[in-house]
């Protein structure tokens, strides 16, 4: 016996409700998050913080940036890139602490180019090019 998945769209995710568990949409599938630990909702905290300055000082419109855990490295580095694709989202971030990496995903020519920084090296965003922030001090919290 076969059971059909039901298939989500965007808008049937966004009017989702039915339960207090948290879940991603991907290739219409709804994917429970798993709970952040603390360290990782201290180090997202802080790349919100930054970020929400910069978004504010530039005058930008939103931003996409991704923690990594166990459970959401492959949707993390694949999946992920087809949909932010379609939505034309031109730069986004994986902070990754299972690697202590930081990936910059870059739309050129309709695909995402990858730079990967770690240790001290100054992360280069075209986004927001005056950010001062390097690996280390993203996972000095952790």
């Amino acid at each position: 016996m076969t059971v059909a998945l039901q298939r989500f769209s965007f808008q049937d995710y966004l009017n989702h409700d039915g339960t207090d568990d948290r879940y991603e949409l991907v290739e219409g599938e709804l994917i429970p998050i798993a709970p952040g630990t603390g360290q990782h909702g201290g180090v997202m905290k802080f790349l919100e913080r930054g970020f929400d300055r910069e978004i504010e000082r530039l005058e930008l419109p939103w931003t996409a940036h991704r923690g990594d855990s166990e459970s959401t490295v492959r949707t993390d580095y694949r999946a992920k890139r087809a949909e932010y694709n379609v939505l034309g989202i031109e730069e986004y971030l994986i902070v990754d602490p299972l690697a202590a990496k930081v990936t910059v995903c870059l739309l050129v020519d309709d695909l995402y180019e990858a730079t990967e920084f770690v240790g001290e090296a100054r992360i280069e965003s075209r986004r927001f090019p005056e950010l001062k922030l390097t690996a280390a001090a993203i996972f000095a919290l952790i």
